[in-house]
C-alpha cells in the first residue's frame, strides 16, 4: 500500500482540503509531507511508534476507540 502524500503548505493555504476529505474518509491515513516540525521530533515520534507497535496486543487494546471514548 503506498499513502497518498499530501502536503502540509497546501493544507495551510486551503488548496489541500479536498484532497485531504477524500484521503481520510476513502482510506483514513495519508502521507503529510513538509510539516513543520524539527527532524529530531520526528525521530522521537518514530520511536515511540515503534516502542507502542512493540507491546502485546492486549496492552494496544487499552487504547482502542469505543463509542465511549
Amino acid at each position: 500500500m503506498q499513502l497518498t502524500p499530501i502536503d502540509y503548505g497546501e493544507i495551510r493555504s486551503g488548496r489541500g482540503l479536498s484532497k485531504l476529505d477524500k484521503v481520510c474518509r476513502e482510506w483514513g491515513f495519508f502521507e503529510l509531507r513538509n510539516p513543520p516540525i524539527s527532524a529530531e521530533l520526528r525521530a522521537a515520534m518514530l520511536q515511540e511508534m515503534e516502542a507502542f507497535f512493540a507491546l502485546p496486543v492486549e496492552q494496544k487494546r487499552r487504547c482502542e476507540r469505543t463509542s465511549e471514548n
